[in-house]
Order: structure tokens, then sequence, then C-alpha cells
């Protein structure tokens, strides 16, 4: 059974999911500046955490006498993309451990690393913009130059060309 998961650097750690019939809720400690306690709710507002090593773990409370006691955590899923960078999820397991259903989703955290040396290109913070300008955009509507073949004077007779570059053929 783990009960801690630890990090290093810079991650953004949310609550994606929660499918439980007790009270969650995770416990930071170790970072630079974040640790404290938090609501195992899908509500709860995104966390920025940092240190060179700091530690993740989940609780659970049946708000029947149990008392926060800790769950079993598991890294349920990693990803790297270009949208998102390196994320990892981690799930939760509650109960006691002769009770537990091993399904880890009774609480499931998404944890994105901010790190710019692992995810060089998040966030994506500015969109290239491939527009014109409007003195350009006017100044081609204005004059249709662009679309003549210059090549032959500005226009090409298409009528006489069969698609023949010797035509010896009788006629």
């Amino acid at each position: 059974m783990a009960s801690e998961q630890f990090f290093s650097g810079s991650w953004t750690v949310e609550v994606y999911f929660k499918d439980a019939a007790f009270s969650e809720r995770f416990v930071i400690s170790g970072s630079d500046k974040s640790d404290g306690i938090y609501l195992g709710e899908v509500t709860t507002p995104p966390i920025l955490v940092s240190g060179p090593r700091w530690f993740l773990r989940f609780e659970w409370n049946n708000n029947a006498g149990s008392g926060w006691q800790a769950s079993d955590l598991r890294r349920i899923g990693a990803s790297y993309t270009l949208q998102d960078g390196l994320v990892t999820f981690l799930g939760a397991d509650d109960n006691l451990e002769a009770l537990r259903d091993h399904d880890f989703n009774d609480l499931v955290l998404r944890c994105r690393n901010r790190d710019l040396h692992i995810n060089p290109r998040i966030p994506l913070m500015i969109t290239p913009d491939f527009t014109l300008p409007g003195d350009i955009r006017n100044r081609v509507g204005q004059n249709n130059d662009h679309c003549k073949d210059h090549s032959h004077g500005g226009h090409r007779d298409h009528r006489h060309h069969h698609g023949h570059d010797n035509d010896h053929g009788a006629r």
C-alpha cells in the first residue's frame, strides 16, 4: 500500500474526479508555499505547488467515527502532449484496508508539470495571427493584378491551346 506520492519541481494539482460516499481530502507537505489540507471536491480550485521535494497523500473519513485515515494511493495514468505537457493522474482507494474495493477512483487528482525544461511549449501563451492587416487587404482587394499571368502580357488566351505542344495534325 502506497500512502504518499513524491514530487519534485513545479506542478498544478487539481481535483479531477470523485466517486466516494466518504469525505475525501488530500494533503500536501514539504512544498515551498502550498503545504496544507485540501478538500477532495471538484470545486476545489487548482493549487500551484513547487519545491525540490514535496509529497501528496490522500485521506478519507466515513463521518461515523473513523476520523481521517490514510487512503491507498496509486498513479493511475500519465500522458505527455503538446497541449498539456506532462500530466499524471493519482487515484485514491479509501476505507479500511480489508474493505477496499481497489478501484482507485474514490478521489482522482490531475497533476500537471509546469517545468519549462520538461514542457518547453507550455503554456501556449501567444497564438500566431495569420490575418493580413486591413491596409494590405484593401490594397490587394483594389488591385486585381495579382490574379493575372504576367508572363503573357497579363492575359493568357486559352482558346487556341489544345493541350498539344507540337500539333502537326491536319486542320
